[in-house]
């Protein structure tokens, strides 16, 4: 991420998506399941909090939102400044 940022231009804009498996719905979470027997193994399990204090704690200046799915997304936008 810090790479990311670090290679943005000035006044540019970083959009970083991800699930917020931290968040997924009891329905889905059977699937998540097969997703992990087959090999799938999540580093982080985010919830739209524990996003924002990730890109904080690298210094981004962030807003993040959520997407609502079966697994919600964590949008995070961060604007470099000029």
């Amino acid at each position: 991420m810090r790479e990311l940022w670090r290679v943005t231009a000035p006044g540019g804009m970083l959009i970083l998506p991800t699930y917020l498996q931290g968040e997924t719905s009891a329905l889905f979470r059977p699937f998540l399941s097969l997703y992990q027997y087959f090999g799938f193994r999540p580093y982080w399990k985010f919830t739209l909090g524990s996003y924002r204090a990730f890109l904080l704690d690298m210094g981004l200046p962030v807003q993040v939102s959520r997407v609502v799915g079966a697994v919600p997304v964590g949008l995070a936008v961060c604007q470099k400044p000029n």
